[in-house]
């Protein structure tokens, strides 16, 4: 596999059958799913997407808007879709996952086999939240802050907050600037995560994702608020993995099924198809 950008290779053997593709809350990095290395078993391949503007890539410039995200993206997904997928997405990057999806279909290319979504409304939710992305600095901070999640030190510290606060106006940008569009439905099963105490997005609009699937659709109530996910990594990670071991036996099943010799059907015996037998 040629080298990536966008999307960052935890598991670098590439000897796993199935590839779970994180995308991170605002703000995040691919570093954000470092530790998920530790929960997942050889079979899975763990990536995670790495946006400019950070990290190793604080060089570039932050994209702005979703369609720039999503073209940005798309060229590099090509090449991990050789093999399944399930993609994960943690608030804003639950946005990202989806609008992938829909780039993905429209390209030709083969689609994820199960989507999880964490800390993220449905898509119309985004529409109707308050816009941030153009306030003041200062105002900016103290509502990021409400959110939970980032230490007072780093929100109070001026010197982390200048790299960070580009990155984050940039990624709130993405997010005010999203706009109604008709529901894309997937295919694939959907797993939605919420934090019984988060302020940000309601069980009520997660639970709104089972419209945007023709098939299964799950959801899980965590304890905790937004970043739920950081308050209980050793409880949470092991069972996202356990999520994509499941899509991973139901492809393999259905394949396994699919060529299994199908047996001729006995003739018919029943009274009503002997009486009907002559006509």
């Amino acid at each position: 596999m040629s080298t990536l950008q966008s999307f960052l290779n935890f598991t670098p053997k590439n000897q796993g059958q199935i590839r779970l593709v994180c995308f991170p809350f605002a703000g995040g990095a691919a570093s954000t799913f470092r530790f998920w290395k530790d929960y997942t078993p050889e079979n899975i391949e763990l990536f995670a997407a790495q946006l400019p503007g950070r990290e190793f890539r604080r060089k570039e410039q932050c994209l702005t808007h979703i369609d720039d995200v999503v073209k940005h993206l798309l060229p590099e997904i090509k090449t991990l879709a050789d093999k399944p997928l399930v993609f994960f997405g943690y608030s804003m990057g639950g946005l990202v996952a989806y609008e992938l999806v829909k780039a993905m279909y429209q390209a030709g290319l083969k689609t994820p086999v199960k989507m999880i979504f964490a800390g993220r409304g449905e898509p119309i939710a985004v529409v109707q939240e308050k816009k941030i992305y153009h306030f003041s600095d200062a105002d900016f901070i103290r509502h990021i802050a409400s959110f939970g999640g980032t230490p007072d030190t780093v929100l109070n510290e001026t010197n982390i907050m200048q790299y960070f606060l580009p990155i984050l106006k940039a990624d709130f940008q993405v997010l005010d600037t999203y706009e109604t569009q008709p529901p894309f439905i997937l295919n694939c099963p959907i797993h939605a995560y919420v934090g019984n105490r988060d302020t940000m997005v309601s069980v009520e609009r997660v639970e709104c994702w089972r419209h945007y699937t023709n098939a299964e659709f799950s959801m899980e109530v965590e304890q905790g608020g937004h970043f739920f996910m950081n308050d209980q990594r050793e409880r949470f990670v092991p069972r996202v993995i356990k999520q994509v071991e499941a899509a991973f036996s139901l492809i393999t099943s259905e394949v396994e099924k699919s060529n299994t010799p199908q047996t001729p059907s006995d003739p018919a015996t029943d009274d009503d198809d002997l009486m009907y037998s002559g006509f």
